[in-house]
């Protein structure tokens, strides 16, 4: 009776227990769907079309976009609290290394490619329960955790057109604590591998319109739109507390953008990117989700933005809908320690740290939703 009553518990606890014992579910260990991303977030939790340090995580064709740019990327650790539910706090942790080569540095070439490699972890901890029976069965804690590796690669082309595609190999593991039934004490754990495979397209209006880029004087204004599709967590089944087999929380992504930049002297001055989301998920009752992301930039150097998050859910009782908003900013402390750097009497540089200094990023972002007090914050660097 208790191990029933300890089992529902962890159900109740965990969002992937919750799912995978209740009838029409999304499937199990859905916390590999959860956003751990302040911009992201930030932008009603749009992932497929943004191109970042944590594109691995989210969109891994998307990385073949970022590297055209890029060498280094790294995303560091940052811990989450998420709850409390059921008057108990979860903590999500995420963090992203990645390396990429890109013809870039051969400028003359019309045809450019870029290759890159990542590795990534998200890690939800449930914390620590304690469990208590009746005699003879004593107190005792527990605790429960879900982690999954992520081995991602990314390949970019550009002509006329720029694409990324890529693919991700997860490893997930589940701790989710020790169970006595009787005189017996089990863990409950489950393994699984999974896989994600995304696709990007950007196309710079310049490259096919005459009229375009739109210039007056030294100042041009370039519109870019792009289209996603991700499809995550393709694989077999999971096994939780020795039952019957849940299916992985199977999504297909599909996300439409347009980026607009202004720029003066080939110095961008302002951004507006407009992103629009459809998530589904292709197991259970067939969730939906849509979003609706804005960014502004001034300089490049500060952000700003805004989110709409909708999300409809069809049970066989009826459906409904939760609908939140968004918001956030980042700040990029490139052109800033630049400023210092520049400003120095005695220029001492080597070429080569002149150059990291001219091309590194270093991003602080926050967001914060209007429906509960969660924030996130992340910090970003690339080279």
């Amino acid at each position: 009776m208790f191990r029933k009553l300890s089992y529902i518990y962890f159900l109740i606890l965990s969002f992937i227990s919750t799912i995978a014992y209740a009838g029409g579910s999304n499937g199990s260990a859905l916390f590999i769907n959860e956003i751990n991303s302040a911009r992201s977030y930030g932008m009603g939790g749009i992932t497929a079309n943004l191109i970042d340090e944590q594109s691995a995580l989210h969109n891994p064709g998307a990385m073949g976009l970022f590297f055209f740019d890029r060498t280094v990327s790294i995303s560091f650790p940052n811990k989450t609290t998420l709850g409390p539910w059921f008057e108990h706090k979860l903590y999500l942790k995420t963090y992203s290394i990645g390396l990429g080569y890109s013809s870039y540095k051969y400028k003359e070439r019309k045809f450019h490619y870029s290759t890159s490699i990542a590795y990534s972890e998200k890690e939800i901890d449930y914390g620590g329960v304690r469990l208590i029976g009746s005699p003879p069965l004593t107190s005792f804690g527990v605790d429960a955790r879900e982690r999954a590796q992520y081995l991602s690669i990314g390949f970019g082309l550009d002509y006329f057109i720029r694409i990324g595609f890529g693919y991700s190999h997860k490893k997930i593991k589940s701790e989710l604590g020790y169970f006595r039934n009787g005189a017996d004490i089990s863990l409950e754990q489950s393994a699984n591998t999974a896989y994600d495979f995304g696709i990007i397209f950007e196309l710079p209006l310049s490259h096919v319109l005459k009229s375009f880029p739109l210039s007056f004087k030294n100042t041009k204004i370039e519109l870019t739109p792009s289209l996603a599709v991700v499809q995550s967590n393709m694989g077999n089944q999971i096994f939780y507390f020795s039952e019957q087999p849940s299916s992985l929380p199977k999504t297909r992504r599909i996300g439409v953008g347009l980026n607009t930049m202004m720029s003066r002297n080939s110095e961008p001055i302002l951004s507006l990117l407009l992103i629009y989301e459809y998530d589904k998920y292709l197991v259970g009752n067939r969730r939906l989700f849509y979003r609706f992301g804005l960014e502004s930039s001034i300089l490049e150097s500060l952000f700003l933005r805004f989110g709409r998050f909708r999300d409809i859910k069809y049970y066989e009782i009826g459906g409904h809908v939760i609908d939140y908003n968004t918001y956030g900013f980042g700040l990029n402390l490139n052109k800033l320690i630049n400023k210092i750097f520049s400003n120095q009497k005695k220029q001492r540089h080597h070429s080569i740290i002149k150059k990291i200094l001219h091309n590194f990023d270093l991003r602080f972002d926050w967001s914060k939703t209007n429906s509960t007090n969660t924030k996130y914050l992340k910090l970003n660097l690339s080279i």
